[in-house]
């Protein structure tokens, strides 16, 4: 042997004299850990990686899914306006297609259709739909609120209520 393995060797198993027993112990128990050690932080980041890239494909599936949504939403809104713009024709009304805002009203649901609500940018415009509603088959009627909504609801609970007595 070398003088410098001589050393390596020696320095190896040179234990300081200010230790005792138990800690020597704990140290080369540490010591034999660190393998262990170091593979399980292998495979934490691993194990990271895979977690980042499946977050990363899910968020561009999710992009994906509202660049459809969107898409969607927007033929939706343009079918509904075309809509609007046919009954309006139909009443042989003149205004301007520029003016007409359509949305639905409530959340959507699988079991009922949701009104359609037609804004017009001057209430002379919707007085004169109103006026000439009576010449189509379809449904219009002016705009209610929640309350009044209710309304017709909470006289049909009471009238079940006093038939039930």
């Amino acid at each position: 042997m070398t003088s410098s393995e001589i050393r390596a060797s020696t320095a190896q198993s040179r234990i300081m004299c200010f230790y005792c027993g138990d800690c020597v112990d704990v140290f080369r128990d540490a010591i034999g850990q660190l393998p262990k050690m170091k593979q399980r932080i292998e495979d934490l980041e691993t194990s990271t990686k895979e977690l980042k890239s499946k977050l990363n494909s899910d968020q561009t599936k999710t992009y994906a899914q509202v660049t459809a949504d969107t898409k969607n939403l927007k033929n939706q809104v343009a079918e509904l306006k075309e809509a609007v713009k046919a009954i309006i024709e139909s009443l042989n009304s003149n205004i301007p297609d520029i003016n007409i805002k359509v949305s639905r009203i409530d959340k959507p649901t699988d079991y009922k259709i949701r009104p359609l609500r037609a804004t017009f940018n001057t209430p002379d415009e919707a007085k004169q739909i109103l006026r000439n509603k009576r010449n189509l088959n379809n449904n219009i009627k002016s705009d209610r609120t929640p309350i009044q909504r209710q309304f017709p609801n909470s006289l049909v609970e009471e009238l079940e209520r006093r038939t039930a007595k």
